[in-house]
C-alpha cells in the first residue's frame, strides 16, 4: 500500500513539473487575446485567415463600403489596414494593382514576406471573377554609410576574392532587420 501511495505521489510530481515546464517554455509571454476591429466602412465585420511565424502580422478580410477588402494587421498601435492600400503606399505596387480588388488575404509566409488571398482582377476578366493572387514583397533598403557626408568614402575589403563593405542595416515600422535572411541579401545599384 505505501509503495503504490509514493508511486502516486512522485507521477503526480512529475506531471505537475512537466505541467509547469511546458507552460513556462512554449510562450514567450503570458498568454494574451485582442480584437483586431475591421477596415473602416461598411458593416463592421473582419475575419482572420492566417499569422506570421512569430505573430506580428495577421491577414485577412474585412467589410467597407466597397464590399470584402483583403487587410492586414501589424500591431495595436498601427491596426487594421486595407492590404491593397499597403501594398500600393508602401511597396510601390500601383500598377500592378490598378485594376484589382483584392477581396481577402487567405495565408501569409512565416517571414512575413509572402501573402496570397483570392480577389478580381478586372483587366484580365471582365465578368469580375475570383482569382487567386500572391504578393511577394522585397524590401529596397537604403544605406547610407556615413551620412550627413557627401561624398560617402568607401572602404572595400577584400577576402576570399569578394569585395566585403560592411554596413548597418535600420529597420522600419513594416521592415523588422531581425527577421532578414542574410544569406539571401543581394547587392543592388550603387549611385
Amino acid at each position: 500500500m505505501t509503495r503504490l501511495r509514493y508511486g502516486f505521489k512522485i507521477c503526480l510530481v512529475l506531471i505537475v513539473f512537466i505541467f509547469v515546464s511546458f507552460a513556462n517554455n512554449s510562450r514567450p509571454d503570458a498568454a494574451s487575446f485582442q480584437g483586431l476591429g475591421d477596415l473602416a466602412g461598411g458593416e463592421f465585420s473582419s475575419t482572420a485567415w492566417d499569422v506570421s511565424a512569430d505573430g506580428s502580422v495577421v491577414v485577412g478580410g474585412s467589410r467597407t463600403d466597397s464590399g470584402q477588402e483583403a487587410f492586414v494587421w501589424w500591431d495595436s498601435k498601427n491596426g487594421m489596414k486595407n492590404l491593397k492600400d499597403v501594398l500600393v503606399n508602401d511597396f510601390g505596387l500601383e500598377e500592378s494593382l490598378a485594376d484589382w480588388t483584392l477581396i481577402e488575404a487567405t495565408g501569409i509566409s512565416d517571414d512575413g514576406l509572402t501573402i496570397v488571398g483570392r480577389g478580381k482582377n478586372f483587366e484580365t476578366n471582365s465578368l469580375g471573377d475570383t482569382e487567386a493572387w500572391i504578393a511577394q514583397l522585397a524590401t529596397p533598403i537604403a544605406i547610407d554609410i556615413k551620412p550627413n557626408c557627401c561624398p560617402n568614402r568607401l572602404n572595400i575589403n577584400k577576402k576570399k576574392g569578394k569585395n566585403i563593405l560592411k554596413v548597418a542595416i535600420l529597420g522600419t515600422e513594416y521592415f523588422k532587420v531581425n527577421k532578414i535572411n542574410i544569406p539571401a541579401l543581394k547587392g543592388g545599384d550603387i549611385y
